[in-house]
């Protein structure tokens, strides 16, 4: 079944979309070899707690900013936060625009452990992608950011129609 978009857009471009998506599942190939890598490895943080670290990155945020920006319900995040609140990961501190409500915010256990396992994936996925010439690296770092904000854009719009 041809999909509605397909059949009001370019058929063109879906015909090798859907080419593509027939002959190689790369994405969800990928995907798999990622889990199997972090099984493997011994990272100081499991993965939602990795990423959600690393959005406080550079600022407190609420339950809901986290939630909108991991993709996630606030229920989720909320029990996340709670999790990470009992290894010192982060702290909920007073949002100063609204006394009534809270920001999480990391720690300086969190934001070390974040950093940490930030650097060692840079270095392992630089250390596998060492004979790749530089070109390639920089067309595959714009491909993968075009590919999730495509793919996030879609899922925030609640597009259900795949």
């Amino acid at each position: 079944m041809q999909h509605k978009r397909c059949k009001r857009e370019n058929g063109e471009k879906c015909k090798i979309v859907k080419e593509c998506t027939a002959r190689c599942s790369e994405q969800a190939t990928l995907v798999r070899i990622l889990e199997a890598v972090s099984r493997r490895r011994n990272y100081p943080l499991e993965r939602a707690h990795y990423l959600l670290l690393l959005q406080l990155r550079n600022e407190p945020l609420s339950i809901g900013e986290l939630a909108e920006r991991l993709m996630l319900d606030n229920s989720t995040v909320t029990r996340q936060v709670k999790a990470m609140e009992k290894q010192r990961l982060l702290i909920k501190i007073p949002n100063p625009a609204d006394r009534r409500s809270t920001l999480v915010r990391r720690t300086e256990l969190g934001a070390s452990l974040a950093e940490d396992m930030n650097r060692l994936r840079i270095e392992r996925l630089s250390h596998n992608l060492q004979d790749w010439p530089t070109a390639d690296l920089q067309s595959l770092s714009q491909l993968t950011g075009r590919l999730n904000r495509a793919l996030a854009d879609h899922v925030r719009a609640g597009d259900e129609d795949d």
